[in-house]
């Protein structure tokens, strides 16, 4: 293996601890959200949130992406200079976009609160500073991304949402209520700009001293951009179909909270592919620009492969374990627990939209990508609206439906751009889930608490699952040694790990 391709294995395992890390606090985050408010100070909450979460995916402009796209290809080509002017350029727009957009939503908090029949107005007016923070705050992050700066990128994210762990506790017992999680995420974000600020002058890429490249530059840089912009919009649109169904049919604003918070429980499995594609960005963009279709072809093998290992069992433990699961952690929701079950099925192909995502806009298939993310969107609403009809629980039926066929396409197209590549040992990972499953179902019959029954459950499924997907041959050789590459970016804080692979290899027969 090169050196090159070395450091991308390094990044995958700086990013895919930080993921780790970053995953637990989401989650912890996320039980004390759900638990402190309570179903309608959470819906509240997610009334709140929606409109502006919407608007931002429209606000990122596809820049985002772009940036560490155009970066990571300029640098593959020794071109740092150009790289470092397209950082600059596109700084003028977001600063442009955020400034704007603080005064515009800010006016509109009070009008859009009477439209949404909540009183909200509070909560919007302090996201309207939230988004321009959000929106500096990724532009930011994906310039360390660009540069392959995935140490400072994952410590500046991590520390991001520490504090925001910590500030909601305090927030919510304050007597907040809905607004508590809205200033823990404001006030965390102005201390992530603060903090990647400190990693940019550290790493000398002045990006603040603007050097405007010129409109040819920027008319490149907005056309790509376009097409990302149209892949993350209507994706995120598609994401708050559901909960606009729910208003549209006019059920109460529980309801928004159960779902979710079910939606928001099996969203957290986006974690499996975030951290790959943090580093799949760059790694692809250069790969292209070298035009080592080769080696492209293989991280891209690796990287679905190992998607679909973590995916497929983390949706059928879901499924299995739900209604003990709500219970230890999620008392108040028990009664959605048929929305958790449903919602299952999404964490096997959620990861997946997210990987192929990345790939077909970094290997110039933007359009493609972007018409897919239409689709999605168009046949979420479509289904919502039919299946809304009966039930919330229709609804989630019907998101989850339009993401798995929307991702089988996304899968055939990519096939069309990159021909080796596959979906890997799928139905060995599904064999290894399911004996997993029978371990955990017998586990859950013995008389004992849910905190109990959960964690035993977790425990012996994780043990069983890697003993399973071993013994068939569903991880090879070749992917231990992936693995034991990986653990060299920790240098001596790796070597304990090495006796966990050296298991494996025994374990396989080696």
């Amino acid at each position: 293996m090169s050196e090159d391709f070395s450091k991308f294995v390094r990044g995958f395992s700086i990013t895919g601890v930080g993921t780790l890390y970053i995953a637990l606090v989401f989650y912890l985050s996320a039980l004390l959200a759900v638990n402190l408010l309570g179903p309608t100070q959470y819906g509240l909450f997610s009334l709140a949130f929606m409109v502006p979460n919407v608007a931002i995916s429209f606000l990122l402009l596809g820049l985002d992406v772009t940036i560490a796209r155009y970066i990571a290809y300029l640098l593959g080509k020794n071109n740092e200079e150009k790289a470092l002017k397209c950082a600059q350029t596109i700084l003028l727009v977001r600063l442009c976009v955020s400034i704007v957009i603080f005064v515009v939503f800010y006016l509109i908090s009070t009008p859009l609160a009477a439209i949404l029949g909540e009183d909200i107005a509070v909560g919007l007016k302090l996201l309207s500073l939230y988004i321009s923070a959000y929106l500096m705050t990724r532009y930011l992050m994906a310039v360390l991304q660009g540069y392959f700066l995935m140490k400072e990128r994952v410590t500046a994210e991590a520390l991001l949402n520490t504090l925001n762990l910590i500030l909601l506790v305090p927030l919510a017992y304050l007597g907040f209520g809905y607004l508590s999680p809205i200033l823990s995420f404001l006030i965390s974000l102005l201390f992530s700009i603060a903090v990647t600020l400190y990693f940019l002058e550290k790493a000398r890429i002045p990006v603040f001293r603007i050097q405007f490249e010129g409109f040819h530059a920027l008319k490149e840089y907005l056309k790509f951009s376009f097409y990302v912009y149209m892949s993350d919009s209507f994706h995120i649109v598609y994401i708050w179909v559901g909960t606009a169904v729910i208003k549209i049919y006019s059920m109460p604003v529980e309801t928004v909270g159960y779902y979710r918070a079910m939606f928001s429980i099996t969203n957290a499995v986006i974690i499996i592919s975030y951290g790959l594609t943090i580093v799949l960005f760059p790694m692809l963009s250069e790969l292209n620009a070298r035009k080592e279709h080769v080696r492209l072809a293989f991280s891209l093998k690796k990287v679905i492969k190992f998607t679909m290992a973590l995916s497929v069992p983390a949706a059928f433990g879901m499924l299995l374990l739900s209604r003990p699961f709500l219970s230890f952690l999620f008392p108040a929701y028990v009664p959605a627990v048929s929305l958790l079950q449903i919602f299952s099925f999404r964490m096997i192909f959620l990861p997946l939209w997210s990987v192929l995502a990345t790939a077909l806009l970094t290997l110039d298939r933007e359009k493609t990508q972007a018409n897919l993310s239409m689709v999605l969107c168009g046949i979420s609403f479509a289904l919502s609206l039919a299946l809304g009809i009966f039930s919330v629980e229709g609804i989630a039926v019907a998101n989850s439906i339009s993401l798995a066929g929307v991702v089988l396409l996304q899968y055939r197209m990519l096939k069309k751009r990159v021909p080796d590549i596959n979906a890997g040992p799928v139905l060995k990972f599904c064999l290894s889930s399911a004996v997993m499953c029978g371990v955990v179902w017998l586990v859950l019959q013995v008389p004992a608490g849910n905190i109990v029954k959960v964690l035993v459950s977790l425990m012996c499924g994780i043990i069983v699952y890697s003993l399973a997907v071993l013994k068939i041959g569903a991880v090879s050789p070749e992917d231990i040694d992936l693995m034991r590459s990986a653990l060299t970016a920790f240098g001596r804080m790796g070597r304990p790990l090495e006796f966990v692979l050296d298991l494996a290899q025994k374990i396989q027969g080696q």
